[in-house]
Formats: structure tokens, sequence, C-alpha cells
């Protein structure tokens, strides 16, 4: 019954210090912890500023936004009440941002790894800024560049170059043939951001594409061993972005979705994809995660070697393999329950319990090709969380296939796997 009066008591004067509190002008909001991020670009998001009247729930939704910049592994805040008004005061604690990229797995005997390093927050003020070279049975490398927030403005721009090279199985009627696959691709798009979590983007990359097969002699009759092409591409994409993020845990959902297509002068020629990603978490207790991920796609359905959907364990299906097949169309589905085992100031650790289920539409066929192309894989992971170093998880995957449990395999990375 003390437990009960003490409870009320703690509501009571919470809610008589929050109603004298309301109304009352602020007169100061002072940030503390800030190192390289710069005052006035985190300023912007938060909506209680200097000079305006205090509200308890437009506070509470800025301490959740200054959360989801993911620019702090701590946020902490209070209000200050004096004879002149309200002070709020915020003390962060600001995330490592500048990270190396490490990326690594092996599948069916086939190993890549990716190295690098990225700036979450270059210049202080939320842009990116990363380079990495990869070995995925040749070698790649990306340089990219993005501006979310201009100093002043609703509009962003992200820039990249990319020269991605591998080994893809191309696949014919008399049979599979490896090619030796190069993609340069230049890149800008600028972007127009209605708040701090959705924006348009659109733009155009130049592209040039050059197939060398790595066995002529596999090369059907009438098939072209080595040829190269330039491509135009332009594209537009939509972000929506509801996630609230405390700590490691997320709650909400988000929406991504993209139209793109590539013109082929030699052959006057429009290739289009559309592709739409959703993504929906829910917490399960204090130290539980569900997570889920859908990926849907559709392209132009031409009887081609060359489909833009693949089956991958580093994309879409874990333990399936490395480009196992690919299609004009996908529906993958992905779903997480993380279970937090041990939770430290500095980091935690998770277990995980995941299944992957997808299907293909094969290239110039028709839906009913998913049923041929269907996977079900599920398996265990484990999750390393280091709290002070922006998103720094390192996450260990074993997928194994429902009917074939031959079909089995490790995938290691950074980050979540959605």
């Amino acid at each position: 019954m003390n437990v009960i009066k003490k409870i009320a008591l703690f509501l009571v004067v919470s809610i008589a210090c929050g109603t004298m509190l309301f109304g009352q002008t602020i007169v100061d909001v002072e940030w503390k912890g800030l190192k390289r991020t710069k005052q006035n670009f985190v300023a912007q998001f938060v909506k209680q500023t200097i000079d305006q009247p205090f509200d308890s729930i437009a506070y509470q939704k800025d301490i959740q936004t200054i959360r989801n910049l993911n620019l702090f592994y701590q946020v902490e805040s209070e209000v200050i009440d004096s004879l002149d008004g309200v002070k709020i005061q915020y003390r962060v604690k600001e995330s490592l941002s500048i990270l190396p990229i490490i990326n690594f797995g092996g599948i069916s005997e086939n190993f890549w790894f990716q190295l690098g390093a990225i700036d979450h927050n270059f210049v202080g003020m939320g842009a990116k800024l990363a380079g990495y070279y990869r070995y995925y049975d040749r070698h790649s490398f990306h340089v990219f560049y993005q501006m979310p927030f201009l100093p002043g403005s609703k509009w962003g721009i992200s820039s990249s170059v990319l020269h991605l090279a591998t080994v893809e199985p191309i696949f014919f009627s008399e049979g599979t043939t490896d090619f030796n696959y190069d993609n340069w691709v230049v890149e800008l798009l600028p972007r127009y951001n209605f708040n701090y979590r959705h924006f348009i983007e659109w733009g155009g990359a130049f592209l040039r594409e050059k197939y060398q097969a790595t066995n002529i002699d596999e090369v059907p009759m009438g098939v072209n061993p080595e040829f190269g092409l330039n491509k135009g591409l332009v594209k537009i994409a939509h972000q929506l972005d509801r996630i609230d993020y405390l700590d490691f845990y997320r709650s909400g959902w988000s929406s991504v979705s993209g139209i793109e297509s590539v013109y082929t002068p030699v052959y006057k020629d429009f290739f289009w994809k559309i592709q739409w990603t959703g993504r929906y978490f829910k917490r399960i207790g204090k130290t539980g995660n569900l997570a889920f991920r859908i990926r849907s796609g559709i392209a132009e359905n031409e009887d081609t070697p060359f489909p833009p959907f693949v089956l991958d364990s580093y994309i879409n299906i874990r333990g399936a393999g490395n480009r196992v097949n690919r299609g004009s169309g996908e529906l993958v589905v992905n779903s997480e329950y993380r279970q937090t085992i041990l939770d430290l100031s500095v980091g935690a650790i998770q277990l995980v319990g995941f299944t992957d289920i997808g299907g293909w539409r094969l290239a110039g066929q028709s839906w009913k090709t998913l049923r041929d192309t269907k996977v079900f894989f599920s398996g265990i992971g484990a999750r390393i969380i280091i709290k002070p170093i922006y998103r720094l998880v390192l996450r260990l995957d074993y997928g194994v296939h429902w009917f074939r449990p031959k079909e089995r395999g490790f995938v290691f990375g950074l980050g979540q796997y959605f």
C-alpha cells in the first residue's frame, strides 16, 4: 500500500510541476557535451526554442528527435524554472562517428571482404563521407559523400563514384556461364527535406558496363563473349522514417521507395525498375525487439540473362549463398526477434532468431515462377553492440534451409541485418 501511495504522490507532483511550467516563456536553451557536432545544426531540429511558451509534450518530442539523429549514444535533459522563465538544458554524449568499414562473409567456399572508413558526422553537420575497397571475386571500390541538410536550407545533396567488379553467373538455356562484370557509376542526387526524416531525392548517373566471359568455351553460340555499354540513369526516391531509437532498441516503421530508368543509347532502349522496402519494429518488454522487413521489386520483364534482382546471403536471404539466382521481380520477407541478454553502459549483447523467405520472378516469365524459386531459411545469430561508437554492431548469423538442410551458411557483418 505504501508503494501505491508513493507512486500516486509522484504522479501528482509531476503533474503539478508540469502544470506550473506549462506556458512559461523559454529564456534559454543550453547544450552540453557537443564536441564535433555544431550547435546550430542540432538546434534546428528542436521545436522548443527561446521566446516560445514551454510545452511539455513538444519538449518530450524534442528529446526523442535528438535521439533519432543517431549522433549521440546518451541524451539527458533538464527543465530549470526561474523567475525569468524556463531554461532547457540538454546533456549529450557524442558517438564516435569516424569508423572503419570492415565487412566480410563466407558462403559455400566463397569469401568476400570490405575495408574502408566512414565519417557519419563530417564537419559536424551530420554529413557522411565514406570510401571503401571490396573484394567479392574481384576488386571494387566506392567513394560516397552526402550532405543531407545544407546550412539554412531544406535542400541536401549526395554524390558518389563506384567501380563494381564481380564474377556474375549468367543463366542461358544451354547452361550457366561466368562473366567478369565491371560497372563504373558516377552519380549526383539533389534532395528536398520535408522534415528531418521525410525527404525526396532525384538525379542521374553515368554508367559504363563491361562483360567478359571467364571461359570463352562455355559461351553459347550467338552470344558475344565480350562487350561494353554506356548508359544513362535517372532516378527518384522517397523516404519516410517513423522509427524511434532508444539506445539500440527500435520502434516504429519506415518506407523507402524508388523508381529508376536506364537508357542505353546503342540500343535506343529504356529499362525501368521499381522497388519498395518497408520496415517495422516493436519493443517486447524492456529487453526484446521484434523486427520485420519487406523487400519488393519489379522491373521490365525482358528475357535477358541480366535481370536486376538477386538472391544473395549478404542482401536478403541469410545462408542461401552468393548470387544464387536472379529475376525481374522479387518478394522477400525478413523477420527477427532480438533478445538482449547483457546491457552495460559501454555495450550490450543480443541473441537473435530469424526467418528469411523470398521468391523471384524469372526473367521473361510469369509471376508463377515465384513458386519455383521460393526459398525458406531460418537460423540463429548474435549481436555485440558497442554503444559509444556510432551504430557499431558486430553481427553473426547462421541460416539453414527448411527443407534442404545441406544448404546453410554463416553471414558476418557490421550493423544489424536491417
